[in-house]
């Protein structure tokens, strides 16, 4: 069990969470993308959140391979707001989620 508030993975999460929020809020209409963008980037943080709360590391383990799963969605669909012409295509969040995949799958080396 780890204490969520001391992950880095978590607080990077969650402002990626942000980020996004004031994307969404700012931006042009992203059409369908608007709300699935939020739920991707809700369902990085709850699911970090949730594999810290688990009993072992395995079950830690499945939790965070779907936050990284997530994260890597949620970077697509970054990909395609540019694509479209939504936002640039050197936007920061995009960076930003690299890094937090990078340091999700560090971690879940350190559990292995």
């Amino acid at each position: 069990m780890h204490n969520i508030n001391n992950l880095r993975i978590y607080q990077k999460a969650r402002e990626n969470l942000r980020a996004v929020h004031q994307l969404k809020r700012r931006g042009r209409d992203f059409g369908d993308l608007a709300n699935q963008l939020e739920r991707s980037a809700i369902s990085v943080v709850s699911n970090i959140a949730e594999g810290a709360a688990q009993d072992s590391n395995k079950q830690c383990l499945r939790f965070l391979g779907y936050a990284r799963a997530s994260n890597t969605e949620l970077k697509s669909q970054i990909e395609l707001l540019s694509d479209i012409g939504k936002i640039t295509n050197d936007h920061p969040l995009l960076d930003q989620l690299d890094h937090l995949g990078a340091m999700i799958s560090a971690f879940m080396a350190r559990l292995r």
